[in-house]
C-alpha cells in the first residue's frame, strides 16, 4: 500500500506550504481542512509570514557555506604548493646528509631510525615545518651557503614566497571557520523559525491521509508526495570502542543480533544498562524478541572493540 511522505528537507517543506496554501485558498470556506486548522490554531497566511522569515536564514547558511566551501578550496591550492616544496627539501636534505640522514632534525623534520619521514597530517602542522626549514635556510649567511641553495634554485622555488603563501593560507583558514560558524548558525535559526510551521504540515498530512486513507489522487492536489515503493531494509554494521555502549537503541522483532568481533557483548532490556543483560559470544547470534524493541548494547571489554551486525528478520 503506499504512504505519504512527509517531506524532511526545507526546501520541500517551504514547496509542501505553498500547495497546501493554495489548495486551501482554493477549497474556500468548506474546504476539508478549515475545521481542523481551528481546533489546532493554524494559520496558514501566518505561517507563509514565518516561512518567508525562515528562506531568508535559508538563503543565508547556502551564501555562507558556499564562502566557506570556496575559502577552503583556495586554502588546499596553496596548501598543496607549500606541501610538495617542503616535501622537496626534506627529501633533498635526507639525501644530502645520507648515512647521518638524522641531521636532518635541525631543519624541524622527523625521520625514523631507518630513514623513513614522518610527514606532518594538517595544514597547521606543515606551515611550522616549513617555518622551521626556512628560518634554517636563513640562518645560513653569506659566505656561508645554504645545503638547500642548490635545490631551490634549480627548482624555481622561493621560500620568501611560500612565506607569503603560508599567510595567506592562514587567513584563509581562518576566513572558512567563521563562514562556517555563521552558516550553521544561519541553518539553526531557519529551523527554529521554522520549526512551528513543519509542525503544523505534519498534522496537515496526517489529517489527511486518515481523511483520504484510499483516495491517493487528493493528496497529491494538497502537494503531498505518495511512496509505493516498500523501503529495502538495510543490514546494520555497528563498532563499539571498548569500554562503551550503545544506548537506546531500537531493534525490529525477529531481526538478528551477530556478534563478528572477538569478545561478548551484551545486551540490556530497556533505555537504561540496568538488570542481568543476555550476552552474545564473539561468533554468537541472538533473534530479536518481544520486549526488546529498545535496548542498550555494551562492550564487555576493557581494551577490544567489538562489532557486531543487526540483520533484519527473514
Amino acid at each position: 500500500m503506499p504512504s505519504a511522505e512527509v517531506p524532511s528537507s526545507f526546501t520541500k517543506e517551504i514547496n509542501l506550504l505553498s500547495t497546501i496554501k493554495a489548495k486551501v485558498d482554493s477549497d474556500g470556506a468548506g474546504g476539508p481542512l478549515v475545521a481542523m486548522f481551528v481546533s489546532k490554531g493554524i494559520d496558514l497566511a501566518a505561517d507563509t509570514i514565518t516561512g518567508a522569515k525562515a528562506i531568508v536564514f535559508d538563503n543565508s547558511f547556502k551564501e555562507l557555506d558556499k564562502d566557506s566551501q570556496n575559502f577552503r578550496q583556495q586554502e588546499k591550492a596553496i596548501m598543496k604548493i607549500i606541501i610538495k616544496h617542503t616535501t622537496g627539501a626534506c627529501q633533498n636534505l635526507k639525501t644530502l646528509f645520507d648515512p647521518n640522514f638524522k641531521s636532518i632534525g635541525d631543519w624541524g623534520a622527523t625521520i625514523t631510525d631507518s630513514g623513513r619521514m614522518i610527514y606532518p597530517t594538517t595544514d597547521e602542522e606543515w606551515i611550522k615545518l616549513f617555518t622551521d626549514i626556512k628560518t634554517k635556510n636563513d640562518s645560513y649567511v653569506m659566505p656561508a651557503i645554504s645545503p638547500l641553495a642548490t635545490f631551490l634554485t634549480s627548482n624555481f622555488i622561493s621560500l620568501t614566497t611560500d612565506a607569503t603563501n603560508c599567510v595567506a593560507a592562514k587567513t584563509l583558514r581562518g576566513q572558512q571557520i567563521t563562514a562556517r560558524f555563521h552558516s550553521q548558525f544561519a541553518s539553526q535559526n531557519r529551523n527554529n523559525t521554522f520549526k512551528p510551521v513543519a509542525a503544523h504540515l505534519r498534522s496537515t498530512v496526517a489529517y489527511l491521509k486518515k481523511t483520504y486513507p484510499d483516495n491517493w489522487k487528493t493528496l497529491g492536489e494538497y502537494g503531498i508526495t505518495t511512496v509505493t515503493a516498500t523501503k529495502a531494509v538495510k543490514v546494520r554494521k555497528i563498532k563499539i570502542a571498548f569500554g562503551q555502549s550503545k544506548m537506546n537503541m531500537k531493534l525490529v522483532i525477529n531481526s538478528v543480533i551477530e556478534n563478528n568481533g572477538t569478545n561478548a557483548i551484551q545486551i540490556f532490556k530497556g533505555k537504561t544498562m540496568e538488570g542481568t543483560p543476555i550476552d552474545i559470544a564473539a561468533g554468537g547470534k541472538w533473534i530479536v524478541v518481544s520486549g526488546y524493541s529498545r535496548v542498550c548494547i555494551a562492550n564487555s571489554s576493557a581494551t577490544l572493540p567489538a562489532q557486531f551486525t543487526i540483520l533484519p528478520k527473514a
